[in-house]
């Protein structure tokens, strides 16, 4: 999948829009380890603990999250750069559907 930027260029390898819920939970903060945030989403959306960790690590290939795996050294669980400026154009995109929404209510 394919998302246009702002300037025009192309978004590549954006994720499975079912995958954005991962980025939305984790936003701008840092989470302490990549295991407590499986173990959270799991209790929150009920997924299984494997579906989530697959998707943690396409996401981290895709070069959207940054986190430590089982023989690195420690590391938040974040977003990188690329992954922040996804967030941002989801949230605009969200926040423009909204205004849309409310003028056709009006």
């Amino acid at each position: 999948m394919q998302v246009i930027r702002r300037d025009n260029s192309v978004f590549e390898d954006v994720p499975k829009p079912e995958w954005l819920s991962i980025i939305f939970e984790i936003g701008f903060d840092e989470i302490g380890t990549a295991t407590s945030f499986v173990e959270y989403f799991c209790d929150v959306y009920g997924e299984s603990r494997s579906s989530v960790w697959y998707r943690l690590k396409r996401l981290k290939e895709m070069g959207l999250l940054s986190f430590a795996e089982k023989g690195e050294e420690p590391k938040p669980l974040a977003l990188t750069p690329k992954g922040k400026e996804l967030f941002r154009q989801n949230m605009s995109r969200m926040a423009s559907m909204r205004s849309m929404e409310r003028q056709s209510m009006a």
